[in-house]
């Protein structure tokens, strides 16, 4: 084993104890093992089903905290606990590890957050789906052209407004101090957007959502790796 090897493997087996440790405490026994560069863990939770998650998220939490005031993580190190769905038979764990790596990839994109449950992706479950059946950039097309072109670049200040006026609900003067601007400018926004895709981009509910989503599709595609 060469010596950067043997630092990273003993960096691994102390996050492990002192994840295993608060776990039990948390009411979880803890099967692990080491893939590469990362600690997969089988939890067995032995208290109440009800409570399980939000313990879990307690014993990550304060795993975090315990080794950010220690000496095993650096300070510019990211570690990223990431957890797929529960499940109520063993032969239900191989769909929980992979669901656990989609939850690991998201955070890889876009960098956070530190504690990521499966059940917490929602839109990007969506998402992935769609990458997996070679559908994902056809759909941003569909409902972001022609702001966007066929080599992701977009209007960037369009595509601000939309994700200001999606993450406001809609509100013109919330979205216009999100984007630093004045309420006016968000009205002449609007429409050179409703201009290029379409007065119902906001009225019909159904292609709002869909324009939402590849909103969020783009930004997915646009930080993953290449």
């Amino acid at each position: 084993i060469q010596d950067t090897e043997k630092k990273t493997m003993e960096k691994i087996l102390r996050v492990s104890g002192i994840m295993r440790s608060i776990l039990e405490q948390k009411g979880f026994k803890m099967l692990a093992q080491i893939e590469k560069q990362a600690l997969s863990s089988v939890l067995i939770n032995i208290m109440d089903n009800k409570t399980g998650g939000k313990r879990l998220e307690e014993a990550l939490t304060e795993t975090l905290k315990v080794l950010s005031a220690s000496s095993v993580i650096k300070i510019k190190e990211k570690i990223y606990f990431s957890i797929g769905e529960t499940a109520s038979r063993i032969d239900g764990l191989g769909d929980s590890h992979e669901l656990a790596r989609d939850s690991l990839y998201i955070q890889k994109i876009f960098g956070n957050p530190a504690i990521l449950f499966y059940d917490d992706l929602h839109v990007y479950q969506l998402i992935m789906a769609l990458e997996k059946t070679a559908s994902l950039k056809k759909f941003v097309m569909k409902y972001l052209k022609p702001i966007v072109n066929e080599s992701l670049e977009a209007d960037d200040a369009l595509i601000d407004t939309l994700k200001a006026l999606r993450d406001c609900h809609y509100n013109k003067n919330d979205a216009a101090k999100l984007l630093y601007i004045s309420r006016q400018s968000v009205y002449q926004r609007i429409k050179t957007i409703e201009s290029m895709m379409g007065k119902d981009i906001f009225t019909n509910a159904e292609k709002r959502l869909c324009m939402e989503t590849a909103l969020f599709a783009l930004d997915y595609l646009k930080n993953k790796p290449r």
